[in-house]
């Protein structure tokens, strides 16, 4: 594997740019704009309202505009401090002393202390964000998240308890979406890698996220398609109609925008 190969240094830079990637991705950066993917398939109601057409089509009056400004502010900060704490004690010198088994471990714990540090800043937001909507407000905006988020959402166990999912379909959806995070961790890595070689990362310029014909973009985005049709397939009938109803009437998101020369590069995730 890759990751058994790969410079210490190189997989720490691009677990971090992953990061960096899926927060721009879920509107936690200043100007997100949040996509739910293709890095991620968590919940983002504050990267929804940072867009131009979903605040007009929730009709948001201005004092609450100048309320979800001021819990914009100061997010980068909090969510830098965060990683740096999960982060800490992660060198390059550390993992050079490891094994290759004990490295890929290692970068699996990290992976999973951003997931968990993400979820749970997530989680804080929306809690805000519900301070400051109406209830209509709030329940079409869950609507419009789970539209965004797609089927891979579904493995959500808050998603799948809303829904009333099957054990079955549970356990289906599960290791589809872990699939899928597998393929888009090695398709990064291997992408961080080669511009490493390249000299590329040392110039500032991550793998190409921003154009659809990139082979890095053409990867990521031919899983996801094949993990959201997998998920549709192993529903039941009954459970297909739930998903349907709980989107609600169907709403037109403007193009995502990735940002330029790789995660961490421009202002995330903009506009539509």
């Amino acid at each position: 594997m890759l990751i058994k190969r790969a410079a210490p240094a190189v997989l720490i830079m691009a677990i971090a740019a992953t990061f960096s990637a899926a927060a721009n991705a879920q509107g936690f950066m200043l100007g997100g704009g949040g996509m739910g993917g293709p890095f991620s398939n968590a919940s983002n109601p504050m990267g929804l309202l940072q867009r131009i057409e979903v605040q007009t089509h929730l009709h948001l009056d201005l004092r609450q505009k100048n309320a979800l400004a001021e819990v914009q502010n100061g997010m980068q900060a909090d969510m830098r401090s965060r990683m740096q704490q999960v982060f800490q004690g992660n060198n390059p010198a550390t993992l050079r002393n490891m094994t290759p088994e004990q490295r890929n471990t290692q970068m699996q714990e990290m992976q999973g202390k951003v997931q968990a540090a993400m979820e749970t800043f997530q989680g804080e937001l929306t809690d805000k964000v519900k301070k400051i909507l109406k209830p209509e407000q709030m329940t079409r905006l869950h609507q419009l998240d789970l539209q965004k988020r797609g089927p891979l959402g579904l493995s959500d166990a808050k998603v799948a308890d809303e829904l009333k999912l099957s054990p079955e379909s549970r356990a289906a959806i599960a290791k589809i979406a872990a699939d899928y995070q597998a393929t888009v961790g090695k398709t990064m890595q291997e992408a961080f890698q080669s511009a490493a070689q390249s000299g590329n990362l040392q110039r500032g310029q991550g793998p190409d996220l921003s154009n659809k014909l990139s082979p890095v973009r053409k990867a990521i985005d031919k899983a996801k398609k094949e993990a959201e049709d997998k998920i549709v397939a192993a529903l039941t009938t009954d459970e297909k109609a739930a998903w349907t109803a709980a989107q609600g009437d169907p709403f037109k998101f403007r193009p995502d925008v990735m940002p330029q020369n790789g995660p961490g590069a421009g202002r995330g995730f903009g506009g539509g």
